[in-house]
């Protein structure tokens, strides 16, 4: 009898420490979808997610029409409540207003599209020779659209969604055409007027900028003028810069840096850095601006894990991809909802496409 209960209370210890761990990696629910992969936005509010196929997965030579619409899922309930639709190339990606009330959608075909998530229905549509783009973000006026225009060379165009007018550009200027020509049409000047990440500070007056040779700065808004933060690496083309943030006050820019695997936080009035071993190029930061969270990719699969931000090599490991899935460089993305408690994950790859999902983790 006594071993009988010995044996209870040693299960029940060992259940008491084990349980904990096996919860904390477990997601609050999973939002079934089917797609490939896929891209998506979280409303500001955190109660709405618009969902859209990935057009690097996308077979863009025959646009299937049952992939084409947007999808307006629920977050809380994980439910479908709309889908969005009235145009004929895919998104390449969204941009919701401050409040939640607009959004704008940046198509394949240079399609800029403004909708009212009311109704969910367009109110304007501006054809654009912005082809190709893949990125837009609007800036702290809910007016100005930062769209990363495609080619070389590239450069982020300021498009005003009220009147459908580019009213200026952030990037490279060149002397003269023939200083293009000359420095900038080969290897590796070609790849230092490639844009491989952007982020559009809190108050709109700075664009952050990576570029293929791996160089990041700062942009100033008002007048174009350029500040290196990091230098180009040694060895050219590498595209080891694909994310950046900024904190919610604007004052610090994250990166992570994949040559040398670690995640930096410049601060930008001290120039200043901060590095830590480990990070990813799916990484988001928490609206109160004190935790992040990042994807490690790998061939079973990958896993979520999050850390302080003023403590990042604490890191903890938080949801471990399952099977049939994976974290992928520039498809996988993550979201915090406002209040920081819970993060939103997917653009997972799917071997098979039936069994993609989104995940809602309490963090």
């Amino acid at each position: 009898m006594r071993r009988m209960f010995f044996t209870a209370v040693t299960f029940i210890f060992v259940l008491a420490a084990v349980l904990p761990v096996a919860m904390a990696q477990e997601p609050v629910r999973t939002i079934p979808i089917e797609s490939l992969g896929f891209g998506a936005k979280l409303s500001p509010d955190g109660k709405t997610l618009v969902t859209f196929e990935n057009t690097i997965l996308a077979n863009l030579e025959a646009v299937d029409p049952s992939t084409l619409p947007m999808r307006v899922i629920d977050v809380s309930t994980g439910e479908q409540v709309g889908e969005l639709t009235g145009f004929t190339d895919y998104a390449a990606d969204v941009a919701f207003s401050s409040d939640g009330s607009r959004m704008v959608s940046l198509h394949m075909n240079g399609d800029v599209l403004v909708w009212d998530m009311t109704t969910r229905t367009v109110t304007k549509t501006y054809q654009t020779l912005l082809m190709g783009s893949l990125q837009i973000e609007l800036g702290a006026d809910d007016r100005t659209a930062f769209i990363q225009v495609a080619g070389v060379p590239q450069r982020i165009a300021l498009f005003d969604i009220e009147t459908g007018a580019v009213t200026a550009f952030v990037g490279k200027h060149f002397d003269s055409n023939f200083d293009f020509r000359q420095n900038y049409t080969q290897f590796p000047g070609s790849t230092s007027i490639i844009i491989a990440a952007m982020a559009v500070s809190p108050d709109g007056k700075t664009v952050a900028t990576a570029n293929g040779n791996d160089e990041v700065g700062l942009w100033s808004v008002a007048d174009n003028r350029y500040q290196i933060i990091r230098e180009a690496s040694e060895k050219p083309g590498l595209f080891s810069v694909r994310k950046l943030l900024f904190t919610p006050d604007g004052q610090s820019l994250i990166y992570s840096d994949q040559i040398n695997n670690q995640t930096h936080v410049w601060n930008i009035a001290a120039g200043t850095d901060q590095s830590f071993e480990g990070g990813s190029e799916t990484m988001a930061l928490s609206p109160d601006g004190t935790r992040l969270a990042w994807g490690t990719w790998s061939d079973d699969g990958g896993s979520i894990s999050i850390a302080p931000l003023d403590a990042l090599d604490e890191g903890t490991v938080i949801y471990d991809v399952p099977e049939g899935l994976r974290i992928a460089q520039r498809v996988t993305w993550m979201a915090f909802t406002p209040d920081s408690s819970q993060l939103v994950v997917g653009g997972f790859f799917a071997s098979d496409p039936t069994t993609n999902e989104i995940v809602v983790l309490d963090v």
